[in-house]
């Protein structure tokens, strides 16, 4: 008996070890922020990354639904998804749900800048290492107060509990 249960701890043990990540692969997360699309997609191969900054994310359909599954971002230059307060659960007059987000005063200024350089260009925001939306700049983002609208069914109510983890400390 005592064998089985070494045998099964020696292997449990062995599984675990297997599955973790080495500390290099954990670095190689993106922090939630704000970042620049150079291309979209369904297949990761077809992407030229000329730049060492330039890599490949998932796209979260669930927030608003494309036709691709793969966005290719920059990654030199970005903003920080760092929220000032609670996003703020809203309906519109239509009873369609959105968020109101407010950065931090350093992320806002950040953006402002970000933005101004962007013009009629298209920017993800990535959360845990995955694109959740994506916009065509039109104007500079000032003030660093924005609006996450037409959320999907019950895709707002899970952006508002991924997005409770970036409220500034």
């Amino acid at each position: 008996m005592k064998k089985i249960i070494l045998i099964l701890f020696i292997a449990t043990a062995f599984y675990n070890c297997s599955r973790q990540q080495s500390p290099a692969e954990n670095n190689n997360k993106l922090p939630d922020g704000f970042y620049q699309v150079n291309a979209t997609g369904t297949d990761s191969s077809v992407f030229e990354l000329s730049n060492t900054a330039d890599k490949v994310v998932e796209y979260n359909s669930i927030y608003n639904e494309q036709d691709f599954t793969k966005v290719q971002i920059d990654t030199s230059d970005f903003v920080p998804l760092e929220l000032e307060q609670l996003p703020l659960k809203e309906k519109d007059a239509d009873l369609k749900s959105r968020l109101s987000i407010t950065l931090s005063a350093e992320a806002a200024q950040q953006l402002e800048t970000f933005t101004a350089k962007r013009l009629a260009k298209e920017v993800a925001i990535v959360l845990d290492g995955e694109a959740i939306t994506m916009h065509r700049i039109k104007d500079t983002i000032r003030g660093g107060t924005m609006q996450i609208s037409w959320c999907g069914e019950n895709a707002c109510e899970k952006l508002y509990t991924r997005l409770k983890g970036t409220v500034k400390k």
